[in-house]
Order: C-alpha cells, then sequence, then structure tokens
C-alpha cells in the first residue's frame, strides 16, 4: 500500500492538508458503493496522520521533494507499520459498522450539524451491541478525534453515551487527553461556536473554513496575533458572514489598537444580534479608546443595568484588559481609575493588575536582563505599590486620629453622661 498515491499527495506532516485530500477521494470511494476503495482509503489516511504525528517537525524540514516510491523507506526509518488503524475490526464487526455509518453521516455537512441524526445513530442496534470495552471505544474517540467539527450540543449527546469525559469510566484515555479537554471545552465554554451561518446550497470547503476559524480562536487565546491575522485572512476567503469570525477578527483590532476596524466590526455583529452584551461591551471599549465620548457614552448607557455610573468607566475598561491578559492595557486604565474614584473594588483590582504585570514584567526582564526600558517599568510600578501603602497608612491614621480622645473630650462624655443619668433619676421621682 502506498498511502500517499491513494490520497495523491506528495509525503507531508501537514495534517489538514492530509485531512483534505482524503474528503476529496472520499466523494470517490462511497462506504457502501465502494466498501474496498473506502477500505483503502481509509488506511492511507490513517498512515498518513501516524507518519505526520511522528514527524513533529515543520513542514520544510519534511522530505517534501522526495518521490512517493521511497514510502516504504519513509515507513522503515520511522517505524510506522502501514496497519489497520482500529486493532479491533475484523473481531469486532459492530465497531465496523459505527464507523461507516458515522462517516456517512459526518460527510454530509448539513446532516452532521443536526443533534437528532446522531441520536439516530447512537440509539441504533450496531452501537448498542459494541462491546463496551477499552479498544472499541478508543478507536470511537481516535474516529472523532479526526471528525471534530461538531455542534456543542452533539459533543454533549455523544459524551453522555460514551463517558469518555468521566475519568472513573476510563482510565487509559492518557493518549488523548488533550482532545478530551478539547470535548470539556466544547460542552462547556459559556459561547460556543456558531454553525447557524452555513446555508443549505453554499459551495463552500466546510472543513478548511472550520480549521482556519479554530485556528484563529486558538490563536487569539495564546495572543499568537501573527496566526490569528493569518487564519482570519483565509477563513474570509471562504465566507465572510460568519458573527463568530466577525467577533474574534473584533477582539483581535480591540487588542491591537485597531479601534476604527473594531467599532465597524462590533458594530455590524450588533446589526444581527443586537442583545449581545459581551459585544456591546467591546464596542464601549472602541469607541472610549477613539475618544467618541457621544458614542461610548449611549453604548455604556444601554449597559447601565450591570454598570449604573460612568464614571466607572476606566473600572470598566481595565477589568475588560485584565480579562484579555492584556495587563499593560488594564494597568493603564486602573491608574485612571484609581485617580478618579479610588473605590474599594477599584483598589483590589489595582492590586491584582500591578501584581500580574509585576511578575510579566519581571519574566521577560530575567530573559533580557540589559533592557532598560523592563526595569524602569517595574520601577514604576514599585514606586506605585509603596505610595498605593503609604497612602492606605495614612487613611487608616486620619481614621484613628478622628475617634482618639483626648482629656478634654473625656471630660465632657463625663459630664454629659453625668447630666442624663441626673435628668432620668430626678424624672423617675
Amino acid at each position: 500500500m502506498n498511502p500517499w498515491k491513494i490520497l495523491k499527495i506528495k509525503i507531508t506532516a501537514e495534517e489538514s492538508a492530509i485531512k483534505k485530500a482524503y474528503a476529496i477521494q472520499l466523494r470517490k470511494h462511497h462506504p457502501e458503493d465502494d466498501p474496498e476503495g473506502y477500505q483503502a482509503l481509509r488506511e492511507a489516511y490513517d498512515f498518513a496522520l501516524k507518519y505526520a504525528k511522528s514527524m513533529k517537525i515543520s513542514e520544510s524540514g519534511i522530505v517534501e521533494n522526495e518521490n512517493i516510491e521511497n514510502e516504504e523507506l519513509i515507513i522503515d526509518q520511522y517505524n510506522l507499520p502501514s496497519i489497520n488503524p482500529y486493532a479491533k475490526e475484523e473481531t469486532d464487526p459492530e465497531t465496523v459498522q459505527f464507523f461507516k455509518q458515522a462517516e456517512v453521516l459526518y460527510n454530509d455537512f448539513f446532516s452532521r450539524i443536526e443533534v437528532s441524526n446522531w441520536e439516530v445513530l447512537i440509539k441504533n442496534e450496531v452501537v448498542c451491541n459494541i462491546d463496551n470495552s477499552q479498544n472499541p471505544c478508543l478507536s470511537i474517540l481516535d474516529f472523532f478525534s479526526k471528525h471534530h467539527f461538531l455542534p456543542p450540543d452533539i459533543w454533549k449527546r455523544l459524551n453522555n453515551h460514551f463517558n469518555w469525559c468521566d475519568p472513573e469510566c476510563f482510565t487509559y484515555l492518557e493518549d488523548y487527553s488533550d482532545f478530551i479537554q478539547y470535548i470539556q471545552d466544547q460542552i462547556s465554554y459559556k459561547r460556543p461556536c456558531n454553525y447557524s451561518c452555513f446555508k443549505p446550497g453554499d459551495n463552500i470547503e466546510f472543513e478548511e473554513y472550520l480549521t482556519y476559524r479554530e485556528n484563529a480562536y486558538k490563536a487569539f487565546l495564546t495572543n499568537d496575533f501573527n496566526e490569528v491575522e493569518y487564519s482570519i485572512e483565509h477563513a474570509k476567503g471562504i465566507l465572510k458572514d460568519d458573527l463568530d469570525l466577525i467577533y474574534i477578527e473584533g477582539k483581535f483590532c480591540l487588542l491591537t489598537d485597531k479601534f476604527d476596524e473594531a467599532v465597524r466590526l462590533f458594530s455590524r455583529f450588533l446589526v444581527s444580534d443586537p442583545e449581545n452584551n459581551e459585544v456591546l461591551l467591546y464596542l464601549t471599549i472602541a469607541y472610549f479608546e477613539k475618544g467618541q465620548d457621544k458614542d461610548y457614552r449611549d453604548c455604556f448607557h444601554r449597559l447601565n443595568k450591570r454598570f449604573p455610573r460612568i464614571d466607572e468607566m476606566p473600572y470598566f475598561i481595565a477589568n475588560s484588559y485584565y480579562g484579555f491578559g492584556e495587563f499593560v492595557k488594564a494597568y493603564k486604565w486602573i491608574r485612571i481609575a484609581m485617580e478618579s474614584s479610588p473605590t474599594s473594588r477599584v483598589k483590589v483590582l489595582w492590586s491584582q493588575i500591578s501584581s500580574r504585570l509585576k511578575l510579566k514584567l519581571e519574566d521577560e526582564h530575567e530573559n533580557d536582563p540589559l533592557n532598560d526600558d523592563i526595569a524602569l517599568q517595574i520601577d514604576s510600578i514599585e514606586n506605585d505599590i509603596k505610595k498605593m501603602n503609604i497612602g492606605d497608612i495614612k487613611t487608616k491614621k486620619t481614621i484613628k486620629e478622628r475617634f482618639r480622645l483626648s482629656p478634654q473630650k473625656i471630660f465632657w462624655i463625663i459630664w454629659i453622661i453625668y447630666l442624663v443619668v441626673r435628668y432620668i433619676s430626678r424624672w423617675n421621682n
């Protein structure tokens, strides 16, 4: 078997290229119409993925220019046998049948994203007869790790049936810990990815688009803004009207100081979803950063149930940037909040932001000890902390001084008490 010839691609360690090639060839080898061709394609696909994972290096380091005929040499060199991907395939026909039915369902995109279709598959007698032991369950989990673009409701239903996220049920899923975390994120994420943007008749590569969208989101979480920009641009080349992509791009523009573009994107989002308070919050910040006083006040008043005072805006922005992990910007705004309205909650947030920023800068300075700018920033934060502590001490002293009793005060207090007692005793008599 030469998997690369079957997939009709050159030897590569790029999983997205392998998956795309597999999707193209799958249209020619339907499991029902061409079971032998499908079986060969499936084995080639799994071999190629195993090979890609074994390399652990960039595509530029792969023997991309070698002839396809050298595939056997590659197999021997990396000890990657051309094996059937599922160990129990010959002895567990129910599992094989499940893979075939799930593959057919997954490859019909609009059937794939309907929960009811997976309900029917799960309740099928084939699935009920699958041996609930380690190998079949691992094989099924492996299948979904390669077919993972599904709405959260479907992940919830699948997990309820197979119990992947229950550590008491399966203690042998260590190799899939990252994917288990992915499932948990899909189930628990407060703002799940949207699939309603796709319409029947859309002539697009769904897998390719979803890959770019997911890569953009992951890169945003790790502050890899180059990857965010790259993935967004490629995704927009496929589909432009996805609210999830607009949301990610808007936050990206907000954090990279492209406030005009952030305003445009968040405003566009709110046309479709006017009740989304999170996006309204980001639009408010973008207007405030731009200095558009009237617009940001209009947006802020729409959020007045949660934030009733306009003078809390600096705190509001600082807290948002702190949530993004943008400690420098958060620190800038919390200092403004401290100057305008140093309430107890402002002081608490200031303490949290200054501590996180100081640790971040100290780590950077450790890696770059000759950088004077970082050293100055650390000194500035430490001076602010000292001023804050001195201010607290002065405040405490002022309170004590107010209630400090001088001998003269004590005399008058005793005299007043005496008069009160004397008046009460006379009244009783």
